[in-house]
């Protein structure tokens, strides 16, 4: 289920894979904020290299693997509410998350734990 940025809870916890949905408004609009009316889908990602954000990567044709911001943690695992919204809220877009649609991420701890002949595991949230 989308859910309105505003309307998470500041100390809400978000773990990378979450899923993130981008629709402009009509002030975005007029200023050329032209994607499709189905919008852009992001997913949160660990930003490679850096090990206290997280990236918001665009998986939507035409824009896919573009950026749009990089989010501090607020631990190893997760970003809270108060970052994602002091980010992402703006006149320009709308901007939704959906908590329970997660992508399967597989990040570099978990490159090294199989490269060292581990199996396959996820985290616990």
């Amino acid at each position: 289920m989308w859910i309105p940025i505003k309307d998470i809870k500041d100390d809400d916890k978000f773990y990378r894979g979450t899923a993130f949905k981008l629709l402009p408004t009509e002030a975005g609009k007029k200023i050329g904020h032209s994607y499709s009316e189905e919008g852009l889908e992001y997913i949160m990602f660990p930003f490679v290299g850096e090990s206290e954000y997280m990236s918001l990567i665009c998986l939507s044709v035409g824009e896919a693997g573009n950026t749009i911001c990089n989010m501090k943690m607020a631990d190893k695992w997760f970003v809270e509410g108060r970052e994602i919204k002091r980010m992402l809220l703006s006149d320009l877009d709308e901007v939704f998350i959906n908590p329970d649609a997660r992508y399967q991420v597989v990040g570099q701890e978990e490159i090294q734990h199989l490269q060292k002949g581990g199996n396959t595991y996820t985290e616990s949230y």
